[in-house]
């Protein structure tokens, strides 16, 4: 990568190339590359290089997040949390030459933090609210042929024909619920082979989030 391209230019053009899931490994090292030589060397005016280093930090950070989200192989917009490692890894190896930016890059590797573990509690709620649903279903089922199972040996006991319009209402009850419970299990067994990921959602308004706290400072 020649001087003349910014990390803007150059995560562009990597994005739309890239067509396989190298992207992401890709993106991160021309990142991390940046994040380690794009600063130019000390100036005389210590806090406007300061205030620099800032925003083009802050910047790449945005960037990464926005560029490994858009993934041209994926189907949608997302962010799984070991995309979110391999940007931490890579403000990691930005050393920095002054303590506010040290700190700076210590604080935004803590906010990256925080976003996994909010997409991890979020992952783990969803699972948990689909197998609760799961769960009423089943004791749906189970009430209902309760119930039809009381009704013919009542009707049984008095020498009535024990199905009519009532045991049959129970099972089409009963099949309606059935079939929730085969959607919900299909849908806790994709759940469980996926990655805690942010979606597109949540990767705007975290975007959002690091622009409007650190532009700020």
């Amino acid at each position: 990568m020649t001087a003349s391209i910014t990390l803007n230019e150059y995560l562009t053009l990597e994005f739309k190339n890239t067509e396989d899931t190298n992207t992401v490994k890709n993106t991160i090292s021309a990142i991390e590359k940046e994040f380690v030589n794009c600063y130019p060397k000390p100036k005389e005016d210590k806090e406007q290089e300061i205030k620099a280093d800032y925003e083009k930090l802050l910047n790449s950070l945005v960037l990464s997040v926005k560029i490994c989200a858009d993934a041209s192989y994926k189907t949608s917009a997302s962010l799984e949390t070991k995309e979110i490692e391999q940007i931490k890894n890579s403000l990691n190896n930005y050393a920095g030459r002054h303590d506010k930016i040290k700190e700076f890059k210590k604080e935004l590797i803590e906010d990256l933090t925080e976003f996994q573990k909010q997409i991890k509690t979020s992952y783990t709620q969803k699972l948990a609210e689909l197998e609760k649903q799961k769960r009423f279903c089943e004791k749906q089922v189970r009430v209902f042929e309760f119930e039809k199972n009381k009704l013919i040996m009542n009707r049984l006991s008095r020498i009535i024909w024990p199905y009519d319009t009532q045991t049959k209402e129970y099972d089409n009850k009963i099949a309606k619920l059935q079939i929730q419970l085969q959607k919900y299990g299909q849908k806790i067994e994709q759940l469980q082979k996926m990655q805690p990921t942010a979606n597109e959602k949540d990767v705007l308004i975290y975007q959002m989030h690091l622009k409007e706290k650190y532009s700020k400072k």
